[in-house]
Formats: structure tokens, C-alpha cells, sequence
């Protein structure tokens, strides 16, 4: 078994299992489609191509054929009420990625204002450092010594 699929354990022996049709002796001809994933999680639904497959080998006026059709409309009801309801889990996620965009920018904006009136009080209070120090500076200069009154001590 050198080579061939069997080796792998991917392929069965059976020669049905060789059908491009019919899934792998390990797998039920009922199985989640793949495609089928939704939202709440995975969920059985019809195989639609086992549907088709069955119906097309039922004779015209088989029993089964009504039955087997009526399982079909199911299966594409389900489908469009499935769609339906991504394109309406899309609409609302892009509704709610749209909101939280704004939100985050108001959040930006009201972040840069705080940063911006933190720096403007920050300048402010140095300004009057500053001039607090300018104004001792031009006192010291012209001879003033503490005495603001003018009286020169004398009271």
C-alpha cells in the first residue's frame, strides 16, 4: 500500500466511497454542510445535493418523489430565510462598526481638548511664575528691598 490513497487512511476500500457523489465510508450521507455555519453555530441542514441525487433516481411516480421534493422546497426556504438573516446580522454590524467609529473620534477629540487645556493651564501658571520672577527681578534693580509700601520702615 505504497503510494496509494489507502495508506493515508483518507480513503476508504469500499468502491462506492470512489463516487464523487457519495462522502467517504466515515462520514454520514447526513452531515453539517460546511457552508452551512452560522452565526448562533453550526446547525444540521438538508444535503441538498443527497436530495437531488435521490429525486432524480425516484421514478415519476414513486411515493417518494413528492416527499423527497417537498424536502427540497424546505431546504431552499431555509437557505433564504438563512440569508436573510446574514445580510440583516451585515447591515446591523456595519451599523454598530459605524457608531463605535464615531464614538471613538468624539473620544479622540475630547482626549485632544483635555491634553490641550492641561498644556494651555500649564503655560498659563508658568506665565505668572514667570512674571512673578520678571517683576522681582526689575524690583531688585531699581533698589526696592522689600519695602512696597514706601515708607522705608518707618511707621
Amino acid at each position: 500500500a505504497t503510494g496509494t490513497g489507502l495508506a493515508s487512511g483518507c480513503l476508504s476500500a469500499h468502491p462506492r466511497s470512489a463516487s464523487p457523489h457519495r462522502p467517504p465510508h466515515h462520514a454520514p450521507a447526513s452531515t453539517l454542510s460546511e457552508s452551512s455555519v452560522h452565526a448562533k453555530g453550526p446547525q444540521p441542514s438538508p444535503d441538498v445535493g443527497r436530495l437531488l441525487e435521490q429525486y432524480a433516481l425516484t421514478r415519476t411516480t414513486s411515493a417518494k418523489r413528492p416527499a423527497l421534493f417537498a424536502e427540497l422546497q424546505n431546504a431552499a426556504r431555509l437557505a433564504q430565510e438563512d440569508r436573510g438573516d446574514a445580510e440583516m446580522r451585515a447591515r446591523e454590524a456595519e451599523e454598530a462598526l459605524a457608531t463605535a467609529t464615531a464614538e471613538l473620534r468624539e473620544l479622540r477629540k475630547e482626549a485632544t481638548d483635555r491634553r490641550c487645556a492641561q498644556w494651555l493651564n500649564g503655560a498659563s501658571g508658568m506665565s505668572t511664575v514667570l512674571a512673578a520672577r520678571t517683576a522681582a527681578a526689575v524690583a531688585r534693580k531699581a533698589g526696592v528691598t522689600g519695602d512696597l509700601d514706601g515708607d522705608d520702615g518707618a511707621a
